[in-house]
Parts: structure tokens; C-alpha cells; sequence
């Protein structure tokens, strides 16, 4: 099989995944509850164009009223286009597992919100996610200096973008920036093989002005960004790019590993007997032991 046909292969099965993963996830749009009857209790943050924005909350068992625990807003991938929050259930499981409070973050994308729909609106919707857990830090039990933002692939772009200033109409530039990242192949860069694909020029250069890597201009918080090699969507070298340049402006701490032989999405639950979803959480709980968020 040609190189470029391999490509195209690998790429259209990561989009059925994403696909898949968000129809078996539709549930928990419709009844307000995970499909796996995990005890997430949602909540709307937003309300845009009469539609409601939620987000699914995961507490440890003992938490309490009054706690200030770390907290993680983990945002799904699909391009913009497909994906649904419980794609993260099980990580925000395993968060609370330890401790924290986590919360999977559901916003507007094109197979369920409208073809109109742009990476902007994302953009908008994860920040306003964001600045909507800090405003309920008491409620939620959260510190809100200890708020995370995390995600894979587009959601590692969002993530990203909550803590990086970029050209959002009609958010006023407003930021409430995570303390930490935890980024999954995360599209640091937008201007890559897969989007200049499915973009013309024109759109591609208005894309810029949220792509991650050309808006960094500013330290950001303590970062992990876990990446697999043989990545055909999102290229390993995008992150390489993005730690140097986060470190050209004076980002104390970021980390990148590297999972050699594993593509993307490699993290994700029910994926290869659970091997990468394992040693990724493994990999998120080191870092966050390491900042003094999990003391078990």
C-alpha cells in the first residue's frame, strides 16, 4: 500500500472513532447522566442561541461542602466536528479516584450544534467553561487556584487556548487561564497537513489567530503534554515546536513525553486492552503529585 494511501487510511479510522465514540456517548447529552451510570451530575454553564452548554461533574466519595480540592476540566476531540464529552469519563473517574474534582466539558461542534459552527465558538465555550468553575469554586469544592484545563487532540487545543491569549470575537480577550495543562497530542499548531486539507487559504490564515503555537507569547502554567510518535493527524513535531517556543518565554515548567509506536488518540478508554489510556493517567498523576495537587 502507498505511503499516501496508508495515510488517508489511518486518518479516515480515527475519524470513525471519533465518530463512534460520540454516538455511543449520546445518552449522556439527552438524559443529563454518563451511559455508564457513573454519578456525574451535570450542569449548565452556558446558554448560547436558546441551546444549553453543560458540563458532567465527577467528586471524590468523600468529598464535602466547604473542600478546596484541585480541579480538572478535561475537553473532548473530534476535529471540531464530532466527539462528545463522556470521551474523557474515564479519565475524570480516575481523577476523582485521587482526590480531585473533575468535570468533562461539553461545546458546540459542527455534527451537533450546526455546520456553522467554527473553532472559534469552541474556543469561546472553553473559556467560558473555565471562568464558570472559578465563579462556583465554593459550591463545587474546588480551589480555585488549583484549576487544570486538559484535553486531547482539538480539546488539547482548547485546553491550551484557556491559558493563551487569541483573537476570539466577541469574548473581549477575556481569560480566567488554568494553572496547569495536561495535554494529549494536543494541536498546538493548526497549521498542519490535515487542516490545510480541509480549509482553503483563506480560512487557514484566519485560523492563526487561535492556533496556540502563534499566540504564545506569555509563560504558561506547569504543562504536561503526552504525545504519541507515529501520530498521522496531529505530527509529534507540532509539540516539539510548541515546548521550545513555551520555553523561549520564560514557561518554568513543561514537559513532554513521547509514546513511542502508539498514533493518536492512543489515551483514550478501550483502546488497545486499555495499554495507553493506563500509562497516560499513570503519566498525569506523576505530574500532578509533581505541582503538589494529589497526595495519594
Amino acid at each position: 500500500m502507498k505511503r499516501e494511501s496508508l495515510r488517508s487510511l489511518l486518518i479516515g479510522l480515527a475519524w470513525v472513532l471519533a465518530i463512534f465514540g460520540g454516538l455511543i456517548g449520546l445518552l449522556s447529552l439527552v438524559t443529563g447522566r454518563s451511559p455508564a451510570g457513573d454519578g456525574s451530575e451535570r450542569r449548565v454553564y452556558r446558554v448560547v442561541n436558546g441551546k444549553e452548554l453543560a458540563l458532567w461533574i465527577y467528586r471524590p466519595d468523600d468529598w464535602r461542602p466547604g473542600d478546596r480540592r484541585p480541579a480538572v476540566l478535561w475537553f473532548f476531540g473530534g476535529g471540531f466536528e464530532v466527539g462528545i464529552p463522556s470521551q474523557f469519563a474515564k479519565q475524570a473517574e480516575a481523577m476523582a479516584e485521587r482526590g480531585l474534582v473533575a468535570m468533562t466539558v461539553d461545546y458546540r461542534v459542527k455534527s451537533r450544534h450546526g455546520g456553522e459552527v467554527m473553532p472559534f465558538d469552541a474556543v469561546e465555550d472553553a473559556r467560558a467553561a473555565m471562568r464558570w468553575a472559578r465563579e462556583h469554586a465554593a459550591e463545587l469544592g474546588i480551589d480555585p487556584e488549583r484549576v487544570a484545563a486538559a484535553g486531547g487532540s482539538s480539546g488539547g487545543h482548547l485546553a491550551a487556548m484557556c491559558a493563551i491569549r487569541g483573537a476570539v470575537e466577541g469574548d473581549d480577550q477575556v481569560l480566567d487561564p488554568p494553572n496547569a495543562l495536561l495535554l494529549f497530542n494536543p494541536a498546538v499548531d493548526l497549521d498542519i497537513p490535515i487542516v490545510r486539507e480541509r480549509t482553503s487559504e483563506k480560512e487557514l490564515a484566519s485560523l492563526m489567530a487561535i492556533s496556540p503555537l502563534r499566540q504564545l507569547a506569555e509563560p504558561l502554567p506547569p504543562t504536561l503534554i503526552l504525545h504519541g510518535s507515529e501520530d498521522v493527524i496531529v505530527p509529534l513535531s507540532s509539540s516539539e515546536v510548541f515546548v521550545e517556543r513555551a520555553r523561549e518565554v520564560g514557561t518554568e515548567r513543561i514537559e513532554l513525553e513521547t509514546f513511542p509506536g502508539l498514533g493518536h488518540e492512543f489515551y483514550l478508554h478501550g483502546l488497545q486492552g486499555n495499554r495507553g489510556f493506563e500509562i497516560s493517567v499513570s503519566r498525569v498523576r506523576e505530574f500532578l503529585r509533581g505541582i503538589g495537587w494529589l497526595t495519594r
